[in-house]
């Protein structure tokens, strides 16, 4: 059942403001986020996470390893897409032929359908994409090992599927395999989107507002002044500024997107629902900005189901 949130925080983005779920590709992650730089950056991590603690005489190695690597998570990221939409012919197809001689399409497919329901409740959320050393000498990596998470935005349980992207050939391609799912524990209040929001909140019941703020999307923070967000806080009165949060759903919408929906209670006993709206400069970085809050001013009964629960959001004089 939808639920109607409101009033909004009147943080609007600004006119040009792409949603980071739009952008794809190399280069529009190179326009966000500064291209060489973001390769330098990711090559070094990858550096250590591999052990590799040589001194490089040039960046064009590092950055090498770098363009390897966003494009062996675009693989990945692609492989993973498939088997959530119910393509898995067309992942069986990214395996590599090493993998095919040990797994039967077939065998695949009915590994694969054991865990349909939950591949398909939500987009895939990269969790981690882990750089294997090779065994030459300097930055030699030709092996990622990638993990994703899936489940909807409720769910306690996640399924996780891990597997290999292997790079090989000249030119290279890039291969997937060493495919394996396990049934796991989630823990909503520890995922990334989550914790940037209870940071926000943890800021705002020690009265400083202006961290808060600073917690911001950029786009936010250009368009609407701290004035305002001040003024906002004001008209939510203790729901916002004096009240315990508790996570209840992380939603992954789409790419560089995410929907955390919490339950604020006061002092006093009176309980609304907050749903934040959080986005990364580019997919799959952990980066997590807040866009958009929209608290529900009625208050909800104690031990509510919020997922057949509809309270209609008090006038507080704006409009979505």
């Amino acid at each position: 059942m939808r639920r109607n949130f409101g009033p909004r925080l009147a943080f609007e983005p600004p006119s040009d403001y792409v949603p980071a779920g739009q952008t794809s590709g190399a280069k529009k992650i190179w326009m966000v986020l500064g291209g060489g730089c973001l390769l330098v950056l990711i090559a070094i991590g990858i550096a250590f996470a591999a052990g590799a603690f040589q001194v490089v005489s040039c960046c064009n190695q590092a950055k090498d390893i770098g363009v390897r690597t966003m494009e062996a998570q675009n693989r990945g990221a692609e492989f993973a897409m498939n088997l959530s939409s119910g393509d898995y012919e067309g992942a069986y197809a990214m395996t590599t032929e090493e993998f095919k001689g040990l797994k039967s399409k077939d065998d695949f497919v009915s590994e694969v359908k054991e865990y349909e329901k939950v591949l398909q409740s939500s987009p895939p959320q990269l969790m981690g994409i882990n750089a294997r050393q090779g065994s030459g000498e300097g930055l030699d990596v030709k092996r990622w090992r990638t993990n994703y998470q899936f489940a909807a935005p409720a769910d306690t349980e996640m399924v996780v599927l891990s597997f290999d992207i292997v790079m090989t050939g000249e030119p290279p391609t890039f291969g997937v395999t060493g495919v394996d799912f396990d049934r796991r524990t989630r823990n909503l209040a520890a995922e990334a989107p989550a914790t940037e929001v209870m940071e926000f909140h943890r800021e705002l019941q020690r009265g400083n507002y202006e961290m808060a703020f600073g917690r911001l999307g950029e786009g936010f923070k250009t368009e609407t002044d701290m004035a305002a967000f001040k003024a906002f806080l004001q008209d939510q009165g203790d729901i916002m500024t004096d009240s315990e949060l508790e996570i209840k759903e992380v939603g992954y919408p789409n790419a560089g997107r995410a929907t955390v929906i919490a339950t604020a209670t006061t002092d006093s006993g009176q309980k609304a629902v907050v749903q934040f709206e959080l986005a990364t400069p580019a997919p799959n970085l952990p980066m997590w900005q807040i866009m958009a809050i929209s608290p529900m001013i009625e208050s909800i009964p104690d031990d509510s189901d919020m997922g057949s629960t509809e309270v209609e959001p008090a006038d507080a004089g704006t409009s979505d």
